[in-house]
């Protein structure tokens, strides 16, 4: 019987970037900096946003196309970047994240599995959705419900790979709260 799946999923993406998914996110009405400022202002509070800040981010896209998300295999129910220091070489180092710069920002986000539609499918990522992505490497065992990052070298904090799976495209209708920065 295969492990159960996460209820907790995180993902990193360049804080730009995700600014500029939120901005293009139909129910959304601010510009990209305008995002930018919102995730920066609400991440430096440390806690859960206001009512309209949260609004703004529950209604938005989390990811655009084809989500890639990590969790922790050993805690499942807990924020998957708890583990580990929440730096931008820490970050790229265990997810993989080969193509995202070394001085790159980073906006971590944490999400549940599950929402008022039900829960996502989750996937084992392939090459069909890693494409030339020439750091992706596929989970040695083949009975995995799930991938398996590739961390970079040099890993100088020697992190193990992380779980991965994919999804669809969601709006962050189940993010908690704190979202960090990885600088």
């Amino acid at each position: 019987m295969p492990p159960p799946l996460p209820d907790r999923l995180g993902r990193a993406a360049p804080i730009g970037g995700y600014a500029k998914i939120i901005s293009a996110s139909p129910s959304v009405s601010l510009t990209p900096d305008e995002c930018e400022a919102l995730l920066r202002k609400i991440i430096l509070a440390g806690s859960a946003p206001n009512a309209r800040e949260a609004r703004i981010l529950q209604h938005a896209r989390l990811g655009r196309y084809v989500i890639w998300a990590a969790f922790s295999a050993t805690h499942p129910h807990e924020n998957p970047f708890d583990r580990f220091p929440k730096t931008t070489d820490a970050v790229r180092t265990a997810l993989g994240l080969g193509e995202c710069s070394e001085t790159e920002t980073l906006v971590l986000v944490c999400y549940l599995s599950g929402g008022s539609s039900g829960p996502i499918d989750l996937f084992r990522p392939t090459v069909g959705e890693a494409g030339s992505y020439c750091w992706y490497c596929p989970n040695p065992n083949l009975t995995a419900s799930h991938g398996l990052t590739e961390p970079l070298p040099p890993n100088k904090v020697g992190l193990l790979p992380m779980p991965e799976v994919v999804h669809r495209e969601i709006s962050g209708e189940t993010l908690t709260f704190p979202l960090y920065l990885a600088v």
